[in-house]
């Protein structure tokens, strides 16, 4: 029984006080003129004022078509890359991590389809020979396009 009497002035207590450890001055009131004047500012620019460039969309990635058809009889390797640099001779140089597609070139034929992303802006395309002494095939395609043919 004497907890009780403890316990409920204590109760008393806090409620009172509130609990919280913050002043008046911290908290914002909604009506202050600042506040009504940012909302006024948000809310003086319309939808209908807004202006779209011609051919604006919010596609951030788009299919491209990769046609390749060799003058090869000869089983290829095929890597396609979205970076790379070009060496002192003037060849290009792969990223490595920045390969897209990979796969196999049969009697010099190949149709896939990638998925290109806005920043890509060109590409590395190289057809490699099962024979390591014969230098590979290469061909730098710039970007955007729908479609990529390659033929020798």
């Amino acid at each position: 029984m004497k907890n009780l009497f403890l316990i409920i002035p204590v109760v008393f207590l806090l409620i009172g006080c509130g609990g919280g450890g913050g002043d008046d001055a911290s908290t914002s009131n909604p009506d202050s003129p600042a506040d009504s004047a940012a909302v006024n500012d948000e809310s003086s620019a319309k939808f209908e004022s807004l202006v779209v460039p011609d051919g604006f969309n919010f596609k951030s990635s788009y299919p491209v078509s990769i046609i390749i058809d060799l003058n090869e009889t000869e089983t290829m390797f095929l890597s396609v890359y979205g970076k790379y640099s070009i060496d002192a001779t003037g060849t290009p140089v792969p990223d490595a991590n920045s390969r897209i597609i990979a796969g196999e070139i049969k009697n010099g034929n190949f149709k896939g389809t990638i998925t290109a992303t806005s920043q890509l802006k060109s590409l590395l395309i190289e057809a490699w020979y099962v024979d390591s002494t014969q230098e590979p095939f290469r061909e730098t395609v710039s970007l955007p396009a729908e479609q990529v043919n390659i033929t020798n």
